[in-house]
């Protein structure tokens, strides 16, 4: 249950939390392979009590009655019209990125699709959110059939993705969203298929374009994948790197490299530059035995790259091997 809400008393706007933030269905209902089954439910009118009115805070007590449950098949296609995306400076001031009608599929974009929905140069500073417009006429298509689709939200037809945003000069800024389906679309017994959108943001990525273009050409089709699955980006310098034997997971005896690199420009992730950056890395030469695994970038002292890290348990793994070191 949606927890931050607000209470109209006496024309004031005032702050209400819900306290149990689950609905219990007592009824029975029925499920069926391959589709969808929702419950139904609606509040009953709900009692505001007055507990601390020094402070003004109310607490509501809303019943829900059971309105049965309705089986239906998952959706194909979620498909909006996008009128315009906007960028609001910590200021207020709103500068518009693109105003060009587009229509897409948002299931689509799952996974490592793209959606250009901005491109414009903009001055460097904090931003506090983007606004995407959208236009009416959305839909939901199931089994080649379309059925309209309502936009709920507290910004008509509109998404909202909060900040703050620090934009860099002279550099390209991409931030990945990430949209759950399951969560955000739903349909309702009087107004049909709703979207509420549930829109957070994963990671903010800054780089130069020379950055960009060198990447691009180093990864090619594998660029988006690997950029969409790093926690941590940065151009560095290898400092120093020491072999060692250890134990890999299965408790098997393993050559590791242990690294040291000058983190140069942060492009994505949070990590203290004043410091080195170590991380371990598969192979190395102990003992006279050396170890090559062909899927796992190599690195030497002095090696000047950009690396794309992923974040696991006790440290972080270049992301897809030997993908993941692009040199410069």
């Amino acid at each position: 249950m949606d927890t931050d809400k607000r209470l109209s008393i006496e024309n004031n706007l005032l702050p209400l939390n819900f306290i149990k933030k689950r609905i219990q269905f007592t009824d029975h209902f029925k499920v069926e392979k391959g589709k969808l089954s929702t419950l139904h439910a609606k509040p009953t009118q709900p009692k505001v009590i007055h507990y601390q009115r020094n402070n003004a805070e109310y607490r509501s007590q809303v019943e829900f009655e059971s309105k049965g449950y309705s089986i239906h098949l998952p959706i194909d296609k979620i498909w909006l019209t996008m009128k315009s995306i906007s960028v609001t400076k910590s200021t207020g001031e709103e500068i518009v990125l693109n105003d060009t009608e587009y229509r897409f599929d948002l299931l689509a974009l799952r996974g490592t699709a793209v959606l250009l929905v901005g491109n414009d140069m903009v001055p460097a500073g904090t931003y506090s959110h983007f606004t995407i417009t959208l236009k009416d006429g959305s839909s939901v298509e199931l089994e080649n059939e379309g059925q309209p689709l309502q936009i709920v939200n507290d910004y008509t037809r509109s998404f909202r993705i909060a900040g703050p945003f620090e934009l860099r000069g002279g550099r390209m800024t991409e931030i990945l969203l990430d949209f759950d389906p399951n969560l955000s679309v739903f349909k309702s017994l009087d107004s049909g298929y709703v979207l509420e959108p549930t829109i957070r943001v994963v990671s903010i990525m800054s780089m130069s374009p020379e950055q960009d273009l060198r990447v691009q050409t180093a990864l090619k089709d594998y660029a988006n994948i690997v950029v969409k699955e790093a926690d941590l980006i940065f151009q560095g310098k290898v400092n120093t790197l020491n072999y060692a034997l250890g134990n890999n997971s299965h408790g098997k005896p393993m050559i590791y490299t242990d690294l040291s690199l000058q983190v140069d420009d942060l492009l994505r992730g949070q990590v203290d530059k004043t410091v080195p950056f170590a991380f371990r890395t598969v192979g190395g030469t102990v003992g006279g035995l050396t170890l090559k695994v062909g899927s796992m970038p190599e690195f030497k002292n002095g090696d000047q790259c950009i690396l794309f890290l992923k974040r696991y348990a006790g440290g972080y793994k270049v992301v897809r091997g030997d993908l993941g070191k692009v040199d410069l």
